[in-house]
């Protein structure tokens, strides 16, 4: 199962995958989330970084360091060399079968943040549904240098799936934050109906709790997606260049049902993943931050919307081409592109040209 961290590079994700199960062991990946999403179940997106000997639980970059945890431990590595690990910390503050989920850094506050709950079994992620207060989450601050975990709030929600509002579908699961210190989080669910989005700030602290929160989109309907598990080891991380989330779900590390693994691309403000029928954007214009950015931009838009941005863009002197590859295996490419480009003939996609 894939989760994910901010690697520092300008529109890349990184992550890890967890046993062999689903995948080729403990390693650090990289991800293309332009091409590694729901719509398409090939790994073309992802390749291996380095093999790790950790049961890495969650993870989070933090000036230049990618900061992880293990069941009893937060550890440290450069960026640019994940295998030069350095333990920070045991962890010795949490209660028994208490583990870190995920984590995310803030840089309102420049502190590192870290979500627990209690697991059944510390080698797959599962919830456990028997201890005491399981039907909440924990929030806590790392302290970069000693490791020390400090106790921030007790966050608790509501989930208006049917027959869902109970634990521990009330649990978050998965922790990011965004540049305005915006906290966002993903319910636990074993369910493919039951996982949904969440938001909430520091503000919103009363004697040390936080909630009960509602979702994004508070309807029944307003789940992130049909078939989005959201058991063990799933994570959630805020894309700090193009303003999305990315959520890796899936049910747990030690189960077989690899149709549970996907890559969601989320728009925080609506709480649903984009679905414009798209598989990917390519922008081609002067400006390389432009492009990145306006690729996510155009992918959550669709083509019709995409191509009105575009106009618009046109009138106030940014000039830009487009290139869609969509779900239904067509490439369809805008006017300025028509005499450079040549379609390819043995790719089994159909080829467009749009005025």
């Amino acid at each position: 199962l894939v989760q994910d961290v901010r690697s520092g590079y300008p529109g890349a994700t990184a992550g890890f995958t967890i046993t062999n199960n689903r995948g080729t062991g403990n390693r650090w990946v990289e991800i293309d989330p332009d091409t590694l999403a729901y719509r398409k179940p090939s790994a073309s997106g992802m390749t291996t970084y380095d093999s790790m000997n950790y049961q890495v639980t969650a993870a989070e970059y933090v000036g230049g360091y990618v900061y992880f945890s293990t069941p009893d431990a937060i550890y440290a590595a450069p960026q640019t060399d994940l295998t030069f690990v350095q333990k920070v910390a045991n962890i010795t503050a949490l209660a028994e079968k208490e583990m870190i989920v995920d984590m995310a850094f803030n840089t309102q506050d420049n502190k590192l943040y870290a979500i627990t709950y209690f697991n059944g079994a510390v080698g797959t992620g599962n919830y456990n549904s028997t201890m005491v207060g399981n039907d909440t989450t924990l929030l806590y601050t790392v302290d970069l240098i000693t490791g020390k975990l400090t106790r921030v709030a007790e966050i608790s929600a509501t989930n208006p799936g049917k027959n869902f509002n109970k634990k521990p579908y009330r649990t978050i699961s998965a922790l990011a934050i965004d540049d305005g210190g915006n906290f966002y989080g993903v319910n636990h669910s074993t369910t493919t109906t039951g996982a949904y989005l969440y938001r909430w700030t520091l503000e919103e602290i009363v004697d040390g709790k936080i909630g009960p929160l509602a979702p994004i989109n508070n309807k029944t309907s307003g789940k992130i997606n049909s078939g989005c598990y959201a058991g063990g080891f799933t994570s959630l991380t805020y894309d700090h260049d193009k303003d999305v989330l990315y959520f890796a779900s899936g049910l747990n590390a030690r189960g077989s049902a690899s149709i549970s693994n996907k890559l969601y691309v989320i728009d925080p403000k609506t709480g649903s993943p984009a679905e414009s029928g798209l598989v990917s954007v390519t922008v081609l214009c002067k400006n390389g931050a432009w492009a990145d950015a306006l690729s996510t931009a155009c992918f959550v838009l669709g083509t019709d919307k995409a191509l009105a941005l575009r106009d618009g863009l046109a009138a106030q002197g940014v000039a830009f081409e487009l290139v869609f590859v969509t779900d239904d295996g067509r490439v369809l490419y805008t006017g300025g592109l028509a005499a450079a480009f040549t379609p390819n003939e043995e790719s089994g996609y159909t080829y467009e040209s749009l005025a």
